[in-house]
């Protein structure tokens, strides 16, 4: 897996199934900035709660994309 989000702490981490999906995401247009994430970044920023155990979110846009929701928002 493969991690990414927008750079502030109490953003939701993107999980992506290879590096170049995230990649390419982080590279495409967006009003806020985005930044590739370890899974130690992905762990940190979601209070070190275990990832599978967090609330899960496919994308709107898209589908290949699934979010894992920062328990602090």
């Amino acid at each position: 897996m493969f991690f990414a989000g927008y750079a502030t702490t109490d953003t939701d981490v993107a999980v992506f199934q290879t590096e170049l999906k995230r990649d390419e995401w982080v590279r495409d247009f967006s009003v806020f900035d985005r930044i590739p994430l370890s899974e130690g970044d992905a762990q940190f920023i979601l209070d070190g709660f275990p990832l599978d155990s967090l609330r899960q979110e496919v994308d709107d846009l898209d589908d290949s994309i699934v979010w894992l929701i920062n328990p602090s928002n």
